[in-house]
């Protein structure tokens, strides 16, 4: 399926695999992540049984493994954290790090040292300058005696590439199942970058979102509290990076990184979030989201912003050598209007018909107040000043797409949150046997709610940009103005979509859209009924603009950019319930780019 099968990374899409972390160690991981049995074995040499330093007295670990990340033609973000393993030690450490050409550290062309301290939590963080563009390096970290395991990273090529391999993932719930689609992503070989687009970690405590799972599995969250203060962000985001297959994933690529709402609470907006709730002793809002924000760059392979410019303000982009400018957006912190809800908006609209109250929950005849519904879309929904991304933000992307088109860039890809695709409900009550209607009436509350909303046939979900649709016809427009060819990556839903994104006559194709499942989060597809099993076809057939979509599956994505093409393949696992596992590629699409008309439509590979 790749554009060229002889040089492209190795796939698993042929044949399953199955795979087992039974006696994981060190060596595997760093197996798993493409540096090979020598770089393992070196490794594996300089590990002492407690680490302890010679020339200090003081016990300390690299616990949470390596990440490279934001990489340049010219420089990458190292990332690691030193683990002080005796009660109470805070002093400083001073952390030494080298960057080679070969796994096993011989052929080093880099070296520094960098301190830290409990003040950013232990966190190491280098800027590695003076390296050479389109280069494959390794990169290891050493303090008193004990040594990191190895990462592999690479450089941006500086002009005329042909061709980019990268990575899209999203959405890992810690209780809600193991990694195993992180461990699948960091056996391909050979991948430029891996691009996460949100949902990190997740907030909850142990009886929330996933905790049910969790207690079975020995997946629980650590604090077992909903994450507050600096101490909890830190201690989650310790628990996440101890996992063995994130750290694969991560030594195995750099990874350009961008938060979605989780890493501060469901459903965040620019002034608040749907799980932070002052009035239950949650605090201010603003001092929530600024140590969830400090957290999230202490832990992650991120450059910090330039002297000036707002922590929140993550959207940036990169070009790759003129074949590719990826774009990142922050749809949460900066622009975001509040979002709107659907019941309340319904319950307003048939008030007002009806002349008594009606209880926004009682949906069911809401088809009799759909002329009150569509007004309340024009007037409320369509306002113009509903914003995503804020005006500063709209105006740096409409500038980064047109100057990649501008100058030879053939592929304009949108690292973005939520789905950016209309993506009008099913009748999914159509699809029902009356069974299990009977069964629904007494069943779960999310699918009778909506069962009964499916009717309406509206979009569900108001937190994408089904939410922001004049924020959308902004973007759209910028896209058609540039005359380049946008994809859009996605992650967010916990489901997959290949979607074509049309203007709003429904007649021009403006980009594409490749959204990726979840690495374990549930979603749809784990509460339907059995008539609902092929939710994804209900969808498409609903939906023009929805080639495909896979309410079931976990796994990632992995995109091919050419110069002649783009291919998406969907990867996924068959279980994250268990350290057994298959992966497979379950579907694949390729779309052809145009010139100066936006790209070709999607064919099934």
């Amino acid at each position: 399926m790749a554009a060229d099968p002889e040089n492209s990374p190795e796939i698993s899409a042929p044949e399953n695999r199955t795979e087992s972390r039974t006696g994981l160690n060190r060596r595997e991981a760093l197996t798993r992540a493409g540096l090979g049995f020598g770089a393992a074995a070196a490794l594996a040499a300089c590990q002492t049984a407690d680490h302890a330093g010679a020339e200090t007295g003081r016990a300390l670990a690299f616990e949470h493994g390596v990440a490279s990340g934001d990489p340049l033609s010219d420089r990458v973000i190292l990332w690691s954290r030193v683990t002080p393993l005796s009660a109470g030690d805070q002093a400083p450490v001073n952390v030494h790090w080298r960057v080679a050409r070969d796994p096993e550290m011989r052929r080093v062309v880099k070296k520094g040292e960098v301190m830290t301290s409990a003040a950013r939590d232990f966190t190491l963080k280098v800027d590695a300058t003076g390296l050479e563009p389109a280069t494959e390096y390794f990169y290891r970290f050493s303090v008193a005696g004990a040594e990191s395991p190895v990462g592999r990273t690479r450089t941006l090529p500086r002009a005329g590439a042909q061709k980019v391999v990268f990575a899209v993932c999203s959405c890992s719930n810690y209780p809600a199942g193991y990694f195993n689609a992180y461990r699948a992503l960091a056996r391909i070989k050979g991948l430029d970058l891996v691009l996460h687009t949100g949902d990190y970690i997740y907030e909850y405590g142990a009886e929330g979102y996933g905790g049910e799972t969790g207690a079975k599995l020995g997946r629980v969250v650590n604090p077992r509290t909903e994450i507050l203060s600096l101490a909890d962000y830190r201690t989650r985001h310790a628990q996440y990076k101890s996992d063995p297959d994130l750290q694969a994933a991560h030594a195995a690529a750099p990874w350009i990184t961008i938060w979605d709402d989780h890493e501060t609470a469901n459903d965040t907006w620019a002034e608040g979030a749907q799980n932070h709730n002052p009035e239950r002793g949650e605090g201010e809002w603003s001092a929530r989201r600024k140590v969830a924000v400090q957290a999230y760059y202490e832990w992650l392979p991120i450059r910090d912003p330039e002297a000036g410019r707002s922590f929140e303000a993550i959207y940036r982009s990169f070009d790759f050598g003129g074949l590719a400018r990826f774009i990142m957006l922050e749809t949460r912190m900066t622009g975001r209007s509040r979002q709107l809800e659907w019941n309340a908006g319904i319950a307003a609209a048939a008030s007002a018909i009806r002349g008594a109250p009606v209880a926004p929950a009682d949906i069911q005849n809401a088809p009799e107040f759909l002329p009150a519904i569509r007004k309340f879309m024009a007037e409320t929904l369509n306002d113009p000043g509903r914003a995503l991304l804020g005006p500063e933000q709209e105006a740096y992307v409409a500038a980064q797409m047109k100057d990649s088109a501008a100058n030879g860039g053939v592929w304009q890809v949108i690292g973005n949150q939520v789905v950016m695709a209309r993506t009008n409900t099913p009748d999914f009550a159509a699809a029902l046997s009356d069974e299990n209607k009977a069964k629904l009436s007494t069943g779960s509350g999310f699918i009778r709610r909506l069962i009964a909303f499916s009717k309406l046939g509206l979009p569900w979900n108001l937190d994408a940009w089904d939410g922001y649709p004049a924020a959308r016809d902004r973007l759209y427009a910028a896209a058609r103005e540039a005359k380049g060819n946008m994809i859009v990556v996605t992650g967010d839903t916990h489901t997959a979509w290949a979607n074509e994104l049309y203007s709003g006559d429904g007649e021009t194709r403006i980009g594409l859209e490749f959204a990726g499942t979840s690495i374990s989060s549930p979603g749809l597809g784990d509460t339907v009924t059995p008539d609902m099993a092929d939710v994804g076809k209900l969808w498409a057939e609903k939906n023009k603009e929805v080639v495909w979509h896979d309410a079931v599956h976990k796994g990632f994505l992995l995109v091919t950019l050419t110069r002649e093409e783009a291919i998406a393949e969907y990867h996924v696992v068959d279980n994250v319930l268990s350290t057994e596992f298959t992966s497979r590629v379950v579907k694949a699409f390729r779309a052809k780019p145009g010139q100066g008309t936006g790209p070709g439509p999607l064919e099934a590979v």
